[in-house]
């Protein structure tokens, strides 16, 4: 089986973002005078929330409605994201996200050997942007052959919506391709977009279970500094490439 394309999440996948996530909510929450905090535990049991509005719905309605409800009002809920955005913006252009192991290398070589790729998120377009222009440079806003984020899926704000919305755009055969994802909610709508799917644990996904995932690893490795197995069978390769995602996706074909 040919491998058709690359399909890569963006936060969690690319970059390791979450964190600087909920500091940014954080932040808005001080500046406006709300007396929420988001701990990494807080944070955790939100990130399965498809976006920042229903983390801060689920969150708001659970510990303070009355909060919630004024934040409702008089647009103190755009101000709010506003102040979120313009913060996580300023710790990009600070370069608190690094690409995650093996990731610009992979990208770099499907590219060499033009095999499409595309990336998915739940998050904004313009969030997408600023990760990539700031942990990785201007030059990667070109490189994906389709781009499908929140904005592109309107009546679909779960994870499902970008994977399949990248299938119908490219034409693919799912089955043909493979999916890089870091989270439970991710791996699972990818496979059930027919996708191939290698899920890469991040900070707040490493006690996620993966079952729509073929393949876990602990990142995608390079030649000097291989990744860890956490499930399957890696064929005896040490680190993610063409060669050995085209193995992964060959025993996955043949053990279906």
């Amino acid at each position: 089986m040919q491998l058709q394309a690359l399909i890569f999440d963006v936060d969690g996948t690319i970059a390791e973002t979450a964190d600087l996530h909920r500091e940014a909510w954080n932040h808005a929450f001080a500046i406006h005078g709300i007396g929420w905090h988001w701990t990494r535990a807080i944070f955790s049991r939100l990130l399965p929330l498809p976006d920042g509005i229903a983390r801060l719905r689920a969150f708001g309605m659970g510990v303070d409605p009355c909060q919630f409800a004024s934040l409702l009002a008089g647009g103190g809920l755009r101000r709010l994201i506003a102040a979120k955005t313009a913060a996580y913006a300023r710790a990009l252009r600070a370069g608190a996200a690094m690409p995650r192991p093996g990731i610009i290398r992979l990208i770099a070589e499907a590219r060499s050997a033009d095999v499409p790729i595309a990336a998915v998120s739940t998050g904004s377009r313009i969030e997408f942007d600023l990760l990539l222009f700031h942990a990785v440079g201007f030059d990667a806003l070109g490189w994906f052959d389709c781009v499908r984020t929140r904005d592109d899926c309107p009546g679909q704000p779960d994870a499902a919506g970008p994977y399949s919305a990248t299938v119908q755009a490219m034409a693919l055969n799912p089955h043909h391709c493979l999916a890089i994802d870091d989270s439970d909610e991710g791996a699972a709508a990818a496979a059930a977009a027919g996708l191939r799917v290698l899920a890469t644990p991040g900070i707040y996904t490493s006690s996620h279970r993966f079952h729509g995932a073929g393949l876990v690893l602990s990142d995608l490795g390079r030649p000097d500094a291989p990744f860890d197995v956490i499930r399957g069978n890696a064929h005896g390769h040490q680190f993610a490439s063409l060669t050995a995602l085209q193995d992964w996706a060959e025993a996955s074909v043949q053990a279906a």
